[in-house]
């Protein structure tokens, strides 16, 4: 059960294969936001920008929070393959940063290796260099990172995106309007007054994009006929 890839038991004979879109996890590529390149809001977002995310599989993902949650926003800004627009954001940094050429590390697992690959020739093809690096734990020193990631059942993603959290923010990410929403949806009583506070949270969180949202994974479930 919970296969990410059905290979080698797909070819075997009397099988029986599930394919189940598992919306309680996201697949995102997670930006070090204190890198001295990566740090930059707009590189993060034509790197986003850059990924055709209908090609690698599962259904697309657009914020942390699960599509089945009640806190979900559909509204957020969904970053639709946009090589063009990219290609010009990127242009704008080296300008700006006075760079003639620019690399990025993508680290990630053996298991989205061939996810992985898929981005880089997607960043190529943008003009980013991007060297892809196989890792074996979730990286403390990294640029770019491409994992998948748990969804909290309840929409308080107080430990993964709030400043002090030094030890489960991957991202190093900071932001005090984050960390407001984070704290206020945490003590809300009220459902109501919690959602706007979680819908207020994807909105800028997506926008300021310490990460870049891909897809809910697929996962198989192989049994006997």
């Amino acid at each position: 059960t919970d296969l990410l890839d059905p290979t080698p038991l797909n070819s075997w004979p009397k099988i029986k294969i599930e394919n189940i879109t598992n919306t309680g996890e996201y697949v995102a590529v997670f930006f070090n936001t204190q890198d001295k390149t990566l740090g930059e809001k707009n590189l993060r977002q034509a790197l986003s920008y850059a990924i055709d995310k209908n090609t690698l599989g599962g259904e697309r993902a657009i914020s942390p929070i699960s599509i089945n949650s009640w806190a979900y926003n559909p509204q957020v800004k969904p970053y639709d393959y946009d090589p063009v627009k990219a290609k010009q954001m990127i242009n704008d940094y080296e300008t700006s940063a006075k760079i003639t050429s620019l690399s990025i590390n993508l680290s990630t697992s053996s298991v989205l290796l061939t996810q992985a690959e898929e981005i880089a020739k997607d960043w190529e093809s943008v003009g980013v260099n991007t060297n892809v690096q196989v890792i074996t734990q979730t990286p403390t020193d990294y640029q770019a990172f491409l994992a998948i990631f748990d969804i909290p059942d309840d929409p308080d993603q107080y430990s993964i995106w709030h400043s002090t959290q030094v030890a489960t923010n991957i991202t190093h990410y900071q932001n005090p309007r984050i960390d407001k929403l984070l704290e206020d949806g945490r003590s809300e009583v009220n459902l109501g007054d919690r959602k706007k506070t979680y819908l207020d949270f994807q909105r800028f969180l997506v926008e300021d994009s310490p990460a870049a949202f891909l897809y809910y994974p697929g996962t198989f479930t192989i049994s006997r006929k």
